[in-house]
Order: structure tokens, then C-alpha cells, then sequence
């Protein structure tokens, strides 16, 4: 007759890898806040996509910021492993740049009873809009409605009006309205 004995060692599981809430957000940098490790156990922050590499400030810490993130889609996985075992969780950082705008230069211009063209105004954003209002000084502008164009706008100040004009170019964004 013959024997042999077999020797099964159990191993507890990890913890449960909770990496965080998917965020949308208008920064270059953001902190992970995902689950601690309990025990034995360990955990590590690795990226999975982006459109740049990202730099996390220590990968093993479940709080911990990111940085060097540029405009689009970012996915991370927090792992949390022991001796045999692990569990993973994914999050995603969608990264939205904000909008910048650029109404012109200020000027000075001698009234006569025409409209000119507001031909230095920049808007870069998602939707590439922007929407020009009058502040102060009174007049009127050829569009006030969101345009791509707003370099194409005129304005027409008020008959006679002697003074300061304040015009406003806003452009809106997931991040906020920038004027």
C-alpha cells in the first residue's frame, strides 16, 4: 500500500479594488481617491490608455495625484494583490481643455456713423462658438446670437456717443464661460 499527503495552503483573497468615480474634468492634473489596502495586501496604480503618458506621483498610494494630462480620455486601473491573489478596478479621466478667447486689442476710434468690424476676435473652445454683448456705451452688433465666425461681427455705436465702450466675447465650455 502507498501514501502521500497534499498540503493546501489558503490564501485570503485581496481586497476589493474600488479605484474611484469616473471624472470629467478641465485641468491637466486630478487625485486618485481610491480604497486602501487592508492587511497584507498592496496596491498599485497602472494606466491602461491616454493620449499622453501620465505622470502619477507614487503609484502605490491609493490617494495619490496624476499630472501631464492633456485633452481627451485616460483610463487607470488600481489593482490591490497579496501574496497569490488581486482584484483590479478601472477609472476614466476625461480631460476637457477650456475655452480661451480673445476679443482684440483695446483701441481708440474717431466717431463716424458706420459700423466696423470686430476682425481680431478669437474664440478657441469645443464647439468653437462665441457670443459678443455690449457691457456698456450702448450700441448695437451685427450678431448677438452664438457664431464660429466672431471675427465677422460688426458694431455700430450709438449716434453721437462719446465715451468708453465695453464689449464682452464669452465662449462657453464643459469647464465654465470664459470671457
Amino acid at each position: 500500500s502507498s501514501s502521500d499527503e497534499l498540503n493546501i495552503t489558503i490564501i485570503n483573497n485581496a481586497d476589493l479594488a474600488i479605484a474611484g468615480i469616473n471624472q470629467s474634468i478641465c485641468a491637466n492634473n486630478t487625485t486618485f481617491t481610491a480604497n486602501s489596502p487592508t492587511g497584507t495586501n498592496k496596491g498599485i496604480w497602472m494606466q491602461v490608455s491616454g493620449p499622453s503618458i501620465a505622470v502619477v506621483n507614487s503609484v502605490s498610494n491609493p490617494i495619490s495625484t496624476v499630472s501631464n494630462l492633456i485633452s481627451g480620455i485616460y483610463r487607470f486601473v488600481w489593482k490591490i494583490y497579496n501574496a497569490r491573489c488581486f482584484t483590479t478596478d478601472t477609472i476614466d479621466f476625461i480631460i476637457r481643455e477650456p475655452a480661451e478667447v480673445f476679443a482684440g486689442n483695446d483701441f481708440s476710434k474717431c466717431y463716424i456713423n458706420s459700423p466696423f468690424l470686430l476682425s481680431d476676435a478669437i474664440v478657441n473652445s469645443p464647439d468653437s462658438t462665441g457670443t459678443w454683448s455690449i457691457i456698456s456705451g450702448g450700441g448695437t452688433l451685427s450678431n448677438t446670437s452664438p457664431t464660429t465666425q466672431p471675427n465677422t461681427v460688426l458694431y455700430t455705436p450709438e449716434p453721437f456717443y462719446n465715451g468708453a465702450v465695453i464689449l464682452r466675447l464669452s465662449a462657453e465650455d464643459s469647464c465654465n464661460i470664459v470671457t
